[in-house]
């Protein structure tokens, strides 16, 4: 969010007399709402009347330059405000020897533009601060945001830090911060620089910036969706009781879970690869599978009840010896022999 100004009389003012420094450093972001045609204040620092000031406006408009007393300084900083675009606005200055180290960037993008052009000698007279608008009242007709200063020369490499924050990531030699993201007057630098004015100014949208650089936060719901696809891995053992269902949409591959109770409930699964746990009380239930089952079905040391389901066109069966739970015998059961009913002795078939 930030601070709409329309009109003149809506700027911002601080007196924090500071007195005379060599090294001043301000950034904020500006979008301009209307070309003026005129010299349009972003901020300034002065001597209390404006006569000795430093400077960044839109000198005749639109066009962004930095400026001290009697144009002893006057660059252009290599960027032209346009309408309704946020820009972030960084200068750091040292008055004697003179240099200013400019940093722009436009909102949506990570490049910066700017240089260090060198400069005369000046005094800055840091007793006034204002915020849109200057004792000449050259208003600007815009939003601005974001606002922190220092008596420090900052490098370029702080100031393009500073472009991605509201909050100030350097906190040495600040002496304001001013978030504005709605008219404010309170200063969280922890100086209690407390601006006066702003009467009629408004709350405007404000650049994609984060607050901070803090990390982000993660909230992860109490309950989860269903989760559709393929399962890879271990089912987890069940020391007691397992029940319910176990629907898998694609393929289950794996070892499903020993059940060291019981097992109740249905497997119900498109493919099945792996191996069936093995029931060491019962196993109760169906297992399902629609298309192809691939893999070793489960011991039943105790009981098992239900059935395994699969189409007739996806499995083998071999013939073999009589195994746990088969008997070779006369009589209606199940061996291996001629007059036995189901199974044959011979080649496999299938």
């Amino acid at each position: 969010m930030a601070v709409r100004f329309d009109a003149s009389g809506e700027h911002y003012t601080r007196a924090i007399t500071l007195g005379s420094v060599t090294d001043w450093s301000a950034c904020c972001w500006a979008k301009l709402a209307v070309d003026r045609t005129v010299a349009s204040i972003i901020w300034q620092i002065d001597d209390g009347s404006g006569t000795s000031y430093l400077r960044v406006s839109a000198w005749n408009g639109t066009a962004l330059a930095f400026q001290t007393q009697s144009s002893a300084w006057f660059g252009l900083m290599g960027h032209t405000l346009a309408a309704d675009q946020w820009v972030f606005i960084g200068l750091s200055a040292t008055t004697n020897p003179g240099l200013a180290r400019v940093r722009i960037r436009t909102a949506g993008t990570a490049t910066f533009i700017g240089g260090t052009p060198s400069q005369s000698n000046v005094t800055v007279s840091a007793n006034t601060i204002r915020l849109g608008n200057t004792a000449a009242s050259d208003w600007f007709n815009g939003s601005i945001c974001g606002v922190r200063m220092w008596d420090a020369a900052l490098t370029a490499e702080e100031l393009e830090k500073e472009s991605w924050t509201y909050q100030p990531q350097r906190t040495s030699n600040l002496r304001v911060w001013y978030p504005l993201l709605a008219p404010s007057t309170v200063d969280y630098s922890g100086g209690g620089q407390t601006l006066s004015g702003g009467t009629g100014a408004a709350q405007d949208d404000g650049p994609p910036i984060a607050w901070s650089t803090a990390r982000h936060r993660i909230v992860i719901p109490a309950a989860l969706p269903p989760v559709t696809g393929d399962l890879a891995g271990v089912l987890p053992a069940a020391t007691a009781t397992t029940t319910g269902m176990v629907r898998v949409s694609g393929t289950l591959i794996g070892v499903a879970p020993a059940a060291a109770a019981s097992l109740a409930g249905d497997v119900d699964t498109n493919h099945l690869a792996g191996i069936l746990p093995a029931a060491t009380a019962a196993m109760a239930g169906t297992v399902k599978v629609s298309a192809a089952a691939a893999g070793v079905l489960p011991a039943a040391a105790g009981l098992f009840a239900g059935e395994v389901e699969i189409p007739a066109n996806d499995i083998t069966v071999t013939a073999s010896e009589p195994v746990r739970g088969w008997a070779a015998a006369e009589g209606p059961t199940w061996g291996a022999g001629a007059g036995r009913r189901g199974w044959t002795a011979g080649p496999p078939t299938t």
